[in-house]
């Protein structure tokens, strides 16, 4: 467990791993995501090569990442805030967290720091992009579509140098 840095915002707020797949981060992320990962996909993320962080404001659970680790990379899978707590800057501090451990986990610093968003998430967008990740490509149609009948989304795939 480790507390957020202390200021008058993030007082009492709390990150700490996340162990197994629980019916609140289910929640979040049906609550959060358009098309959110089925409970099946979600519990492969619990592994050894994963880091799950969540975000607590006391015993609530308010988001959280989900990052695939390997060798010198990170992939960020997931990141979500629940819509409750949205616009307090917790996307932020989750960010925060994962540039950090990608940056400095226990001297071992990694490349990079890799994603995908769907091309019509503009407020994710906006967030990785206030975070210095930049594009570096198009996958055309690799998400599925949001509504049955519609198009399927393309993907930008964007990453952050971290050397």
């Amino acid at each position: 467990m480790s507390t957020v840095p202390s200021t008058p915002a993030t007082a009492g707020l709390v990150l700490q791993p996340l162990h197994g797949l629980t019916p609140d981060i289910m929640a979040i992320e049906r609550d959060a995501h358009r098309v959110p990962w089925p409970a099946s996909v979600f519990g492969n993320s619990f592994g050894p090569r994963y880091r799950v962080m969540g975000l607590f404001v006391g015993d609530v659970l308010v988001g959280f990442t989900v990052a695939h680790v390997l060798h010198d990379e990170v992939m960020l899978m997931n990141i979500a805030v629940s819509p409750k707590y949205q616009g307090k800057g917790y996307g932020q501090l989750l960010m925060d967290d994962l540039i950090q451990f990608v940056s400095d986990e226990n001297g071992h610093q990694k490349d990079k720091l890799f994603l995908e968003v769907r091309e019509h998430n503009e407020a994710a967008i906006r967030l990785y992009l206030r975070n210095q990740f930049e594009e570096i490509g198009r996958r055309p149609g690799y998400y599925p579509p949001v509504t049955p009948g519609d198009e399927r989304e393309t993907a930008i795939v964007m990453h952050r140098p971290i050397k």
